[in-house]
Protein backbone atom coordinates (compact mmCIF):
# COMPACT_ATOMS: atom_id res chain seq x y z
CA UNK A 1 0.00 0.00 0.00
CA UNK A 2 3.10 2.67 0.90
CA UNK A 3 4.69 1.89 -2.58
CA UNK A 4 1.39 3.12 -4.60
CA UNK A 5 0.86 6.04 -2.07
CA UNK A 6 4.33 7.22 -3.45
CA UNK A 7 3.24 6.56 -7.14
CA UNK A 8 -0.11 7.87 -7.10
CA UNK A 9 1.31 11.21 -5.43
CA UNK A 10 3.84 11.75 -8.13
CA UNK A 11 0.44 11.61 -11.11
CA UNK A 12 -1.44 14.16 -9.06
CA UNK A 13 -1.73 17.81 -9.85
CA UNK A 14 -0.56 20.28 -7.07
CA UNK A 15 -4.28 20.78 -5.75
CA UNK A 16 -4.55 17.05 -5.36
CA UNK A 17 -1.47 15.94 -3.44
CA UNK A 18 -2.79 17.75 -0.38
CA UNK A 19 -4.64 14.55 -0.18
CA UNK A 20 -2.13 11.97 0.26
CA UNK A 21 -0.23 14.27 2.65
CA UNK A 22 -3.13 14.45 4.74
CA UNK A 23 -3.46 10.43 3.98
CA UNK A 24 0.46 10.16 4.96
CA UNK A 25 0.15 11.98 8.06
CA UNK A 26 -2.86 10.29 9.38
CA UNK A 27 -3.09 6.92 8.83
CA UNK A 28 0.40 5.75 7.26
CA UNK A 29 3.40 8.05 8.53
CA UNK A 30 5.70 10.23 6.90
CA UNK A 31 8.95 8.91 5.67
CA UNK A 32 11.63 9.49 8.11
CA UNK A 33 14.06 11.71 7.56
CA UNK A 34 17.20 9.25 7.04
CA UNK A 35 15.06 7.39 5.25
CA UNK A 36 14.60 4.23 7.23
CA UNK A 37 11.09 3.51 7.87
CA UNK A 38 7.99 5.63 8.82
CA UNK A 39 7.16 7.96 11.77
CA UNK A 40 3.63 6.41 13.44
CA UNK A 41 0.53 7.82 11.66
CA UNK A 42 -1.92 9.42 13.97
CA UNK A 43 -4.83 6.95 13.31
CA UNK A 44 -2.78 3.40 13.15
CA UNK A 45 -3.68 0.87 11.18
CA UNK A 46 -5.74 -1.44 13.79
CA UNK A 47 -8.09 1.31 14.67
CA UNK A 48 -9.32 2.36 10.92
CA UNK A 49 -8.93 -1.46 8.96
CA UNK A 50 -12.31 -2.96 8.86
CA UNK A 51 -11.19 -6.31 7.33
CA UNK A 52 -11.61 -8.17 10.64
CA UNK A 53 -15.09 -6.48 11.05
CA UNK A 54 -16.38 -7.72 7.95
CA UNK A 55 -14.87 -11.20 8.13
CA UNK A 56 -16.56 -11.61 11.73
CA UNK A 57 -19.97 -10.15 10.36
CA UNK A 58 -19.75 -7.43 12.32
CA UNK A 59 -20.95 -3.96 11.81
CA UNK A 60 -18.38 -2.10 10.12
CA UNK A 61 -19.89 1.62 11.06
CA UNK A 62 -21.53 3.61 13.86
CA UNK A 63 -25.06 3.76 12.13
CA UNK A 64 -26.30 2.65 14.73
CA UNK A 65 -25.28 4.96 17.05
CA UNK A 66 -26.29 7.81 14.77
CA UNK A 67 -29.74 6.71 14.54
CA UNK A 68 -30.04 6.61 18.45
CA UNK A 69 -28.58 10.46 18.20
CA UNK A 70 -31.17 11.31 15.52
CA UNK A 71 -33.97 9.84 17.78
CA UNK A 72 -32.61 12.26 20.34
CA UNK A 73 -33.11 15.02 18.52
CA UNK A 74 -36.29 14.73 17.42
CA UNK A 75 -37.50 13.77 20.57
CA UNK A 76 -35.74 17.13 22.18
CA UNK A 77 -36.97 19.30 18.65
CA UNK A 78 -33.56 20.84 18.37
CA UNK A 79 -29.97 20.71 18.62
CA UNK A 80 -29.56 23.01 21.77
CA UNK A 81 -32.75 22.75 24.36
CA UNK A 82 -33.51 24.27 27.78
CA UNK A 83 -32.61 21.98 30.42
CA UNK A 84 -36.29 21.36 30.97
CA UNK A 85 -36.59 20.26 27.59
CA UNK A 86 -33.83 18.06 27.28
CA UNK A 87 -34.30 16.21 30.56
CA UNK A 88 -38.02 15.46 29.43
CA UNK A 89 -36.91 14.72 26.55
CA UNK A 90 -33.81 12.05 27.54
CA UNK A 91 -36.84 10.60 30.12
CA UNK A 92 -38.95 9.55 27.00
CA UNK A 93 -36.77 7.59 24.88
CA UNK A 94 -35.67 6.04 28.27
CA UNK A 95 -38.86 5.16 28.60
CA UNK A 96 -38.93 4.11 25.13
CA UNK A 97 -36.16 1.98 25.38
CA UNK A 98 -37.55 0.60 28.63
CA UNK A 99 -40.38 -0.96 27.33
CA UNK A 100 -38.39 -2.52 24.08
CA UNK A 101 -36.05 -3.93 26.80
CA UNK A 102 -39.24 -5.15 28.31
CA UNK A 103 -40.10 -6.66 25.36
CA UNK A 104 -36.74 -8.58 24.44
CA UNK A 105 -37.30 -10.10 28.21
CA UNK A 106 -40.86 -11.48 27.05
CA UNK A 107 -39.42 -13.30 24.06
CA UNK A 108 -40.20 -10.81 21.47
CA UNK A 109 -37.26 -11.28 18.99
CA UNK A 110 -34.77 -8.38 18.22
CA UNK A 111 -35.71 -5.75 14.81
CA UNK A 112 -34.35 -7.76 11.94
CA UNK A 113 -31.47 -5.81 9.51
CA UNK A 114 -32.69 -4.32 6.47
CA UNK A 115 -32.17 -7.03 3.69
CA UNK A 116 -30.85 -4.38 1.68
CA UNK A 117 -27.51 -4.58 4.38
CA UNK A 118 -27.66 -8.33 4.49
CA UNK A 119 -26.84 -8.32 0.99
CA UNK A 120 -24.70 -5.41 1.08
CA UNK A 121 -22.74 -7.83 4.18
CA UNK A 122 -22.52 -10.61 2.10
CA UNK A 123 -21.10 -8.64 -0.78
CA UNK A 124 -18.74 -7.46 1.33
CA UNK A 125 -17.55 -10.77 2.61
CA UNK A 126 -17.08 -12.31 -1.11
CA UNK A 127 -14.98 -9.39 -2.51
CA UNK A 128 -12.31 -10.57 0.88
Amino acid sequence: MLDHIDVLSSDLSDELKLLPNWFEDNCVGRWKRRGNGRHPPLFPTRMWNQYRRTIAGEDRSNNHVEAKHRKVYAELGSNHPVISRFTEGIRTVQRGRDAYYEQLISGKNPNQKLLKHIKAQSKHRKTI
